[in-house]
């Protein structure tokens, strides 16, 4: 609801996601921490790649060329995984369409190899909602964030800077919790890089 009253429209996807979805397409180094095994859950023998096409692909190898100074593999953005979080179902419904003004949201199921905790699972739900459009700031994300949180009842917010591979401004936002009495980490924010 809080969404939707601020003029977002739902969108879905599947949790099975290719790497180049998941991690490649969103500026992640093919040897990052996060694509290994002990963080990812990766499908055993199963590859594709019907999910972009060639001059995309040929886009993402020059990228991580240009920026991360080594050769891309195709073979490993082959790979299945299950969705490590939401970015991939927004970041393929963009590519697809290529919207010049849209507000969309997605709210789903990711899967993280991470040792059970208190405060870890191996799944758990993420909320995600992306702006585009021209001249959209950093400080227009910062307003409908803290809008959104007001719509579910949250006053106290903070927001610091941050670092996510796709994004370039990022910041990150703190609530206070009432309940527990503390401020707890909550949304990342920023503008997706050009590449």
């Amino acid at each position: 609801d809080a969404f939707t009253s601020l003029g977002f429209v739902e969108i879905e996807g599947n949790y099975i996601q290719s790497a180049f979805w998941n991690f490649d397409a969103l500026f992640t180094p093919q040897d990052h921490a996060a694509r290994e095994m002990q963080d990812t859950f990766y499908l055993t023998d199963k590859m594709i790649f019907n999910h972009a096409t060639k001059k995309l692909a040929k886009k993402i190898a020059t990228s991580h060329l240009k920026g991360w100074k080594y050769s891309w593999d195709i073979k490993k953005a082959k790979n299945l995984v299950l969705r490590t979080h939401t970015t991939p179902i927004t970041l393929k419904y963009l590519a697809d369409t290529k919207p010049e003004e849209a507000r969309i949201f997605t709210i789903g199921r990711v899967f993280r190899n991470e040792k059970v905790s208190y405060k870890h699972l191996v799944e758990f739900n993420q909320i995600e909602g992306v702006v585009t459009g021209k001249n959209i700031t950093l400080r227009d994300l910062m307003g409908i964030q803290t809008e959104f949180y007001n719509r579910i009842g949250i006053k106290k917010i903070k927001f610091w800077p941050r670092f996510f591979p796709y994004t370039e401004a990022t910041l990150q936002s703190m609530i206070y919790n009432e309940n527990l009495d503390k401020w707890i980490e909550l949304f990342g924010m920023g503008i997706f890089r050009r590449e």
